[in-house]
């Protein structure tokens, strides 16, 4: 199972065990429904901290 990010519109956060991008995304789907929200992103945790890890070293080298 792998972690992922689900993001409301709200901009409210919540982290949860998927075994894939489509489980992950019902259950989104789910949560969603019973929280009574709108959707906005669904995206495994360890995609984001790799896209964050390679903006801060392009700042870093591109702010020089």
């Amino acid at each position: 199972m792998k972690e992922y990010e689900i993001v409301f519109k709200s901009g409210e956060a919540i982290y949860i065990l998927a075994e894939d991008l489509e489980d992950a995304a019902w259950s989104a789907y789910d949560i969603a429904r019973e929280l009574n929200t709108t959707i906005k992103d669904v995206m495994p945790t360890h995609v984001k901290k790799e896209i964050l890890s390679k903006q801060l070293a392009c700042r870093k080298v591109c702010s020089r």
